[in-house]
């Protein structure tokens, strides 16, 4: 018996607690049964301090995208995605993602590679949080935190893989989870040349075949056209079913808007 547990006995004895209920044997069962305990957390503790940073890579992936689907911002050719890989001295890899479809995947690539990796390597993964506040702090002084802001969520994502990869575990163990269970809900009523209110309706409808309990649309592009789309998803959908509009604001005051009411 350690000198800690020894002390934690004393003060049972001290209080009384437990004193009529435990024999002296029984006690100091309990009391070997802690310390074994706090060996394990120990043992663990020193596995998490061992996942120490090799090499971090950051690359960018495109997909041409051949529907015509867009939102009321954008339409898109191309399908642009941004990975980062952190690999640990022992050959695990945690994989992060950083989105980049209003962005230059470009410029997150050089952020990973030029000013975080050198923070990353030869550190241990549980260094993520100095790490992020290192690269906020940078940014805030160049003023560009929207670029910096997605290439350090990208590694953070990946070191919190390498970690639960390491361990074993889930990340929502490590995260500490409160529920048994997640609400979902499917994202889609995109805009499409000749695309109709039925036809979105036909869509969402779909998703709710398919398992989804609630569903999202976009909104936006054509003030008019969108009561009508609302309106028709809401009949084919019923009452019970959660549907959610997405409205991209525009940067700034949004008076060219449909929408706007001016503040």
């Amino acid at each position: 018996m350690d000198k800690r547990m020894f002390l934690k006995s004393l003060g049972l004895l001290a209080t009384g607690a437990g004193l009529e209920a435990l024999t002296p044997a029984q006690l100091l069962a309990q009391t070997n049964a802690a310390s074994t305990e706090s060996s394990a957390r120990n043992a663990v503790a020193a596995t998490m301090a061992d996942i120490k940073i090799k090499r971090v890579l950051a690359f960018q992936h495109e997909e041409r995208i051949t529907s015509e689907a867009s939102n009321s911002r954008k339409k898109w050719s191309t399908k642009t995605f941004f990975f980062v890989f952190i690999e640990s001295t022992d050959g695990l890899q945690g994989v992060g993602e950083g989105w980049c479809s209003y962005g230059n995947a470009a410029a997150l690539k050089d952020t990973v590679d030029l000013e975080i990796a050198p923070l990353i390597v030869g550190k241990s993964a549980f260094e993520h949080r100095r790490v992020v506040e290192q690269v906020r702090r940078a940014a805030d002084l160049s003023n560009r935190l929207g670029t910096a802001a997605v290439a350090v969520s990208a590694c953070e994502m990946a070191l919190w893989d390498l970690i639960g990869k390491k361990l074993q575990l889930p990340l929502y163990k490590l995260f500490g989870s409160v529920t048994e269970s997640v609400p979902v809900y499917a994202s889609g009523g995109l805009y499409a040349p000749g695309k109709t209110a039925d036809d979105l309706a036909r869509e969402l409808v779909g998703y709710i075949d398919s398992g989804f309990d609630a569903v999202k649309m976009k909104v936006g592009a054509d003030f008019a056209d969108d009561v009508k789309r609302v309106a028709a998803a809401r009949e084919a959908l019923g009452p019970n079913i959660r549907l959610m509009v997405d409205f991209p604001l525009r940067m700034g005051c949004c008076n060219d808007a449909p929408f706007c009411t001016g503040n």
